[in-house]
């Protein structure tokens, strides 16, 4: 008699942030409509899929091929599409409670405005507390979750937008003498 293992907490946890993301997405104007269905489709994957099992023991930190796929064909839509707003690597969110790797984090962009060298320290503050909190947390599925993963994807669209604003700035005549 052999009995079905269910889905490890790290791959219901990827999968609720997979989900999350897609939501995400489609709430979003112009979006590329493959971006939430892959997003789904690797959900689906983890929610359902048990963890491999090699000689007996139980493989923690494995993510099904079946949802490999997606997941990197949804990092290529997302990169090919800058106008998405979505961070590069953006599917380590969603890898996150597996691999307990690092969140995706924008370099910062040398200002030569006092104020929006500021403003920018101000956002990466808080994505750096977001990113804490979502790491502390890594197998929630709860609301928090959620609403710390819709955070971080406005501040990572905000971080690139300002970015976009200190390029221009500084290109400002009154820079360069």
């Amino acid at each position: 008699m052999s009995t079905a293992i269910a889905p490890l907490p790290a791959a219901l946890a990827a999968a609720h942030r997979a989900r999350t993301i897609a939501d995400f997405i489609r709430e979003q104007p112009n979006h590329d409509a493959a971006l939430p269905q892959l997003l789904t489709a690797a959900a689906d994957v983890f929610a359902a899929e048990p963890p491999s099992v090699l000689d007996g023991i139980t493989i923690t930190n494995d993510v099904p091929a079946d949802a490999l796929f997606p997941l990197w064909k949804a990092d290529e839509i997302a990169a090919e599409t800058p106008s998405s707003g979505l961070p590069e690597n953006f599917t380590d969110y969603v890898l996150a409670p597996v691999f307990r790797r690092p969140l995706p984090f924008p370099d910062a962009v040398h200002a030569r405005s006092v104020q929006l060298a500021r403003q920018q320290h101000v956002l990466r503050d808080r994505l750096t507390s977001v990113h804490e909190t979502l790491n502390a947390h890594p197998l929630d599925t709860s609301d928090r979750t959620t609403a710390l993963i819709r955070t971080a994807l406005a501040l990572h669209a905000g971080l690139a937008h300002h970015a976009d604003i200190i390029r221009l700035d500084n290109t400002r005549p009154c820079y360069h003498r």
